[in-house]
């Protein structure tokens, strides 16, 4: 008995592909700014003008640090009534525990001068147990509330956003490590912890590096311990500059790991969202095209199709 003969299929035609659309302006300056750099911040043709404020802004902090140091002895006595007061007073240090809570939630700002003030009403050691009690609490509570309360609102400036987005896939892809590196980076720690919480980072991995990072708060606090210390000798002078150097320049190497990062990440995240807007645009078309006449009979067209030929029947 003969084998059944083999039918051949019918040949399917493939839809087209959706062919990624060039980049837009937007796009294209995205992908080749820097997000972060000195070259950038006198350039006038830079079209990201935040980058030269970010810049500008912590050279202004630079120069807050110095000008405190060298008029110690006048911010010292000006504040130390106030100083005595929250020292005398019975749990006084709650209360920049509850300020530094507050400021946790963007848009507030001012961390570092709480810490300032800290270090110089009560010390180096008692000043960073507080200040690292508040900054901790604080930025739970932003954890939780982003976490819960304003993930679509993130996602959506996501969307919007490539900066945002490449520093959210640099956390994805970086676990741990990207997570901690980044909290010593001059990013302020409460703006990052919105990023952590809304991209699915787990909790105990934040909290971890959030403890790990509590170290940087040293440089803050000790500026306020050098503006209290009277003491004029070259030795105390050494310590509180070497304190700040080397606090600042391990700020500045976590940063430009962290942006480093992202210029590798930035070029995938457009090409992505090219061919997504692409594949959404040949959707549209399609359906705006409406079924084709085949479809609608539920009929293969003759040009896919070749009728199988049978052998003759043998006698």
């Amino acid at each position: 008995m003969s084998a059944p003969p083999a039918y051949p299929q019918p040949a399917i035609s493939q839809p087209p592909q959706a062919r990624a659309p060039t980049p837009t302006p937007s796009e294209l300056e995205d992908a080749d700014d820097r997000p972060f750099g000195f070259r950038t911040l006198f350039n006038r043709g830079q079209s990201n003008p935040p980058n030269r404020w970010v810049i500008l802004g912590l050279v202004a902090l630079g120069i807050v640090f110095i000008v405190i140091l060298a008029l110690h002895t006048k911010i010292v006595d000006a504040i130390n009534p106030t100083a005595q007061k929250l020292r005398d007073l019975h749990g006084g240090w709650a209360i920049p525990i509850g300020i530094l809570i507050i400021l946790s939630f963007p848009p507030l700002f001012g961390h570092e001068l709480v810490d300032i003030m800290v270090g110089v009403v009560w010390g180096v050691w008692k000043g960073f147990l507080i200040c690292a009690a508040g900054h901790l609490l604080g930025e739970i509570a932003n954890w939780f509330v982003f976490k819960y309360w304003c993930t679509g609102r993130s996602k959506k400036y996501e969307e919007k956003k490539i900066a945002y987005a490449c520093l959210s896939r640099v956390v994805l892809d970086g676990g741990f490590w990207a997570v901690l590196i980044i909290r010593y980076s001059a990013i302020p720690g409460h703006l990052t912890t919105i990023i952590f919480s809304v991209v699915g980072i787990k909790f105990w991995v934040y909290l971890l590096a959030n403890i790990l990072s509590l170290p940087k708060l040293f440089i803050t606090v000790y500026v306020g311990v050098a503006a209290d210390n009277n003491s004029k000798s070259k030795g105390s002078k050494i310590i509180s500059i070497l304190v700040i150097v080397v606090g600042t320049l391990i700020t500045i190497v976590a940063a430009r790991w962290t942006f480093r990062k992202m210029d590798v990440v930035r070029p995938i995240i457009v090409e992505e969202r090219r061919a997504a807007r692409a594949a959404r645009k040949a959707a549209i078309e399609a359906e705006m095209a409406g079924p084709k006449p085949e479809q609608e009979l539920g009929t293969v067209p003759a040009q896919m199709y070749s009728p199988p030929s049978y052998p003759p029947p043998s006698h």
